[in-house]
């Protein structure tokens, strides 16, 4: 299994990416112990930085018989200790900075083949990460993934405190989770003639779990508190003037990424200022 990131080189910027953590987490030894996370800090075209950590956590149907990590019958599956140690790891990780890029927003995604209630959610929890999906629907409502005729979350979106402030919108898109498995992309126990009449080029079961829509960042907010208001504009006085490599250099005040924040930036800045004032009355 393998981890990747795609984004629009027409609304992003890749500013940093970070080699992969992969590591035997906790000091576990085995191949079912390894975690890798991809990192990357992306700035988009509102000129804010976001640093995304794409994971896939060890899954419930593995065996971790060789890191003494088995079905303990709580519920939580194979691998649960695993599972839990990388998202401790991951946590602990993203607290260094691994792209280098300084920004503020961190926010965690990937299949944590861990539900909302269970330990890897919970250690991220504690770490100061936001679930996203509980916050904007309620884990007992949302689903990303149908088991035995039973469904619940594996999905998920973590946010740190600033990012939270930021995010404006949560949808789980139900593409796959509630389409048959004949539809998938598997040909074992098909025909030849199955491969071919169950095929549609379209998106439903391209996977057997179902992808998060999360709209963040509000324009113009450079303090990150999710608002636009004067005291962004203190901080953008004391960006103004100040190009890159410099101590007050903020790249996210450079809207049109010329490395120096100048007042041209500033018009963009002020335009957003006033739709946010126009959308809040």
């Amino acid at each position: 299994m393998r981890s990747g990131l795609c984004y629009s080189s027409l609304s992003a910027l890749l500013i940093k990416c970070s080699r992969p953590l992969n590591v035997a987490v906790c000091a576990l030894r085995g191949s079912s112990a390894t975690l890798v996370s991809i990192v990357l800090a992306i700035l988009n075209n509102i000129a804010d930085t976001v640093t995304v950590a794409v994971n896939h956590f060890k899954s419930k149907g593995s065996s971790c018989d060789d890191v003494s990590d088995p079905d303990t019958g709580d519920g939580q599956g194979n691998c649960n200790l695993t599972r839990t140690a990388a998202a401790l790891a991951l946590a602990d990780w993203l607290m260094t900075d691994p792209t280098g890029s300084n920004g503020a927003n961190v926010m965690i995604i990937g299949d944590l083949n861990a539900y909302a209630k269970e330990d890897p959610i919970a250690a991220l929890k504690t770490a100061g990460y936001v679930n996203l999906v509980d916050k904007m629907i309620g884990d007992s409502a949302a689903y990303s993934y149908v088991f035995g005729g039973e469904s619940g979350v594996l999905d998920h979106a973590l946010a740190n405190s600033s990012l939270t402030k930021q995010v404006k919108g949560l949808a789980v898109w139900h593409i796959n989770a509630d389409e048959p498995r004949a539809l998938d992309y598997n040909v074992e126990f098909k025909s030849a003639g199955q491969v071919t009449e169950f095929y549609s080029p379209d998106v439903f079961r391209s996977s057997d779990h179902d992808p998060l829509l999360v709209e963040v960042l509000v324009k113009g907010d450079l303090d990150n508190d999710g608002d636009v208001d004067n005291q962004d504009r203190v901080a953008f006085s004391r960006t103004l003037g100040q190009c890159d490599g410099k101590k007050n250099y903020n790249p996210e005040a450079d809207y049109d990424r010329s490395g120096c924040v100048t007042y041209a930036d500033y018009r963009s800045w002020y335009s957003h200022f006033k739709d946010y004032s126009v959308k809040v009355k």
